[in-house]
C-alpha cells in the first residue's frame, strides 16, 4: 500500500457554547471570518498525544476554549503521528514498510494511518506539504519535531543502558533541531498565510526527582523549584524493559544499579531541553524576520522574540513558542509526574497503564503479530512511556489558551489570548 498523504486524525467539529463573550479574533482574517476555524497539527508523538483519548489530547482541550472565545466552530485536523522525524528522510527505493520507516496499514484502518504506530515518515515537513494542499486557509498551525532524529531513547534511558553523553545530545540537537527547524517554519509560514504558528517546546523528561534524588552526589535542582523525590523503582523498571528490548535485538546488556552510574541520569534530558529551547528560539527569530546574532545555528540572540499580539501578527510576526512549566516533580518517575509511567503487569491487572493501553495492544497485535516483528510489537505496546499524561496535556493546552477549568498553574494568558485579543 502506498504511503498515506492525508491526516492521521480528523477531530469532530466543536461548536461554541452560546452566550459567551467574544474575546479572541484572528487579526489576519477578513470580516466576517469563515464559519469553521481550522487548526492543523504537525509533529510527532507529543503532538499526537500518545496514550490519551481524544477528549484529553491538548489540541482538543485548546479547541474547546478557542470555540468559546471566538464563538466560531472549530475543527482540529492532525497529521501528527508517533515517532515522526522532523525533516530527515533516508533515501530508499523499497516499497513503504515498517522496515523502511512507514507504519504498516491494514484494511481495518480504512485508509487512515493509526497515529499510535511508530513511523519515521511522513516527516513533519512532509505532513506540512500535505496539509497545505488540503487546508491552505487554516488559521492556527501547531507543530513540533526533531526529538526522534536526536534519539528519544538516548535522551531518556538510564545510563545503565545508555552510553550517550550530554555533549553528544547537544551536538545532535544542533544538527537536527536548528536549520531543519528554521527551514520547516519558513515553509509552513509561507504555506499558511492566515495562520498563527505555535512551535511546541519539549519538556524535561528526567529530573533529579526521577528516582535519583536521594543518591549521594546526584546534584540539586535549580534554587526555588520544589522537589518531590521518588524511589528507585521507576529506574529499575525502565532498565528492565530496555534490557528486554536489547535482548530482543540480539544484544545482552549487563544491567547494574550502582549509584555512581545513575547519578547522571537527568543530564541528557537537561541538555536536550536547554539546547532545543535555544535552537527553537533561534529558528523562530530567523523565520520571523528578526535579526539574529551572527554565528552558527542556535547561537543565542539577546533581543526578545516578538510579543504575541494582534499588532505583531499584522506586522508579520506569526510564529510563537509554547512552553510548559518545568518542575523536577513533573518528570518521569516522580510523584507528581506529568508523563506516563511504564505499565506493570500483575496477575490479571496492568498497573500504571495509559488510557489507550488496551486499545493499542489490539492495534499493535493486528499490525505486527505474524510478521516476525516481536520487537516492533513490544515497542508499540509501551510507546507512550514518558509522554505527557492528562496533567501534561493540560499544561500544553494552558500554554496555548488559558482555561480556568484546567486549573492552569501559571494562571496567565496563553499565546492566543495575547495574539488574538479582541479589542
Amino acid at each position: 500500500m502506498p504511503p498515506f498523504d492525508g491526516p492521521s486524525r480528523v477531530f469532530d467539529v466543536i461548536q461554541p457554547r452560546g452566550g459567551a463573550v467574544v474575546t479572541l479574533s484572528n487579526p489576519l482574517t477578513t470580516s466576517p471570518p469563515p464559519p469553521v476555524l481550522t487548526i492543523i497539527a504537525l509533529g510527532d508523538s507529543v503532538m499526537w498525544g500518545n496514550g490519551l483519548k481524544d477528549p484529553d489530547k491538548f489540541l482538543e482541550l485548546s479547541a474547546r476554549q478557542i470555540a468559546d472565545k471566538t464563538q466560531r466552530s472549530v475543527q482540529v485536523i492532525s497529521f501528527a503521528h508517533s515517532a515522526a522525524n522532523l525533516a530527515t528522510h533516508a533515501p530508499s527505493t523499497q516499497l513503504p514498510s515498517y522496515a523502511t520507516g512507514y507504519a504498516p496499514l491494514r484494511p481495518s484502518d480504512h485508509n487512515l494511518p493509526p497515529g499510535d504506530l511508530n513511523a519515521a515518515y511522513p516527516t513533519v515537513r512532509e505532513q506540512a506539504d500535505c496539509a497545505a494542499v488540503a487546508y491552505p486557509t487554516a488559521e492556527i498551525v501547531v507543530l513540533n519535531g526533531c526529538i526522534n532524529e536526536v534519539g528519544a531513547e538516548q535522551i531518556a534511558l538510564p545510563p545503565v543502558l545508555n552510553k550517550t553523553s550530554k555533549e553528544e545530545i547537544e551536538k545532535r540537537v544542533l544538527q537536527y533541531c536548528s536549520t531543519p527547524m528554521l527551514e520547516t517554519l519558513t515553509r509552513v509560514r509561507a504555506a499558511f498565510p492566515l495562520a498563527t504558528l505555535i512551535l511546541l517546546n519539549y519538556y524535561q523528561i528526567v529530573s533529579q526527582d526521577s528516582s535519583v534524588s536521594r543518591v549521594k552526589g546526584a546534584g540539586t535542582p535549580p534554587p526555588g523549584l520544589p522537589r518531590d523525590g521518588s524511589s528507585q523503582r521507576s529506574l529499575q523498571k525502565l532498565a528492565r524493559e530496555q534490557q528486554k528490548l536489547e535482548t530482543m535485538k540480539g544484544n545482552h546488556p549487563s544491567v547494574t544499579q550502582e549509584a555512581t552510574v545513575i547519578q547522571s541520569w537527568p543530564e541528557n534530558s537537561v541538555a536536550f531541553l536547554n539546547t532545543t529551547q535555544t535552537c527553537f528560539r533561534w529558528a523562530i527569530a530567523a523565520a520571523s524576520g528578526s535579526s539574529t546574532t551572527a554565528g552558527p545555528p542556535c547561537s543565542p540572540d539577546p533581543s526578545p522574540l516578538p510579543e504575541p499580539s494582534p499588532e505583531a501578527l499584522r506586522q508579520g510576526s506569526r510564529i510563537f513558542p509554547a512552553t510548559v512549566l518545568n518542575r523536577p516533580a513533573y518528570a518521569y518517575g516522580a510523584k507528581q509526574t506529568h508523563v506516563w509511567s511504564l505499565p506493570v503487569h500483575f496477575l490479571f491487572w496492568t498497573l500504571h497503564a495509559d488510557d489507550l493501553y488496551r486499545e493499542r495492544r489490539r492495534l499493535c497485535r493486528s499490525h505486527y503479530e505474524g510478521l516476525d516483528q516481536a520487537l516492533a510489537l513490544e515497542i508499540c505496546t509501551v510507546n507512550p512511556v514518558a509522554h505527557p499524561n492528562r496533567e501534561g496535556s493540560k499544561a500544553y493546552a494552558c500554554s496555548i489558551v488559558f482555561d480556568p477549568s484546567l486549573h492552569c498553574e501559571l494562571n496567565e494568558p496563553g499565546i492566543l489570548d495575547r495574539a488574538w485579543a479582541k479589542r
